[in-house]
């Protein structure tokens, strides 16, 4: 993604019965290098400066984390 730029994410639980469900409203988010990319408590991330960081979700004891990896944001041409 691009600095300036906004992604979400969601977020999926699979359970010890095989089934699985959207948990994107559930997990606490978090960015751990928020010089790069921040996210917000539904999960849109959004690309600050050119570099990664990892975002995770937490939903009780277990957490499941993704990198997003932010590029410098490109010129408009006239």
């Amino acid at each position: 993604m691009a600095s300036g730029q906004r992604k979400q994410l969601s977020a999926l639980g699979v359970y010890s019965d095989g089934s699985s469900h959207d948990v994107t409203g559930q997990v606490t988010w978090n960015a751990l290098s928020t010089s790069y990319a921040t996210v917000n408590s539904t999960g849109l991330v959004t690309g600050v400066a050119a570099g990664s960081s990892t975002i995770t979700a937490t939903i009780g004891s277990t957490t499941g984390s993704a990198t997003a990896t932010v590029t410098a944001a490109q010129a408009r041409e006239p």
